[in-house]
């Protein structure tokens, strides 16, 4: 697509798209927080992390994959890039960066 293209020529994503990435994502997130939970669970004694840390850390992880994924995979968190979409600059219709990922998916929370 081209770089100046008019907001007409662009096409959006439909709204079962967009909640079947939200979906898909949602499923990756829960794996990767049981699948850590269940790892440090199983190390037991031989942890060398306190109790909490554990939980602390894989939540930070589940959130930063959230707030961050789209703009770390260029646009495109695995949820959406499984359903071919993708999260761009209004303006410059070039990928989401960090901040601007961050800042929706808060908004995306906060609404609903």
């Amino acid at each position: 697509m081209e770089q100046n293209a008019s907001p007409d020529a662009f096409e959006f994503a439909s709204l079962w798209e967009r909640l079947a990435a939200h979906l898909i994502d949602g499923v990756i997130m829960i794996a990767i927080f049981l699948a850590l939970m269940f790892m440090f669970t199983q190390l037991g004694s031989y942890s060398p992390l306190p109790e909490n840390a554990a939980l602390v850390g894989t939540m930070v992880l589940v959130v930063g994959y959230r707030l961050f994924g789209d703009a770390a995979m260029g646009g495109r968190a695995i949820g959406k890039r499984r359903m071919g979409i993708k999260v761009v600059d209004a303006t410059t219709r070039k990928a989401c960066t960090f901040w601007q990922g961050a800042l929706r998916n808060v908004l995306f929370f906060i609404h609903c």
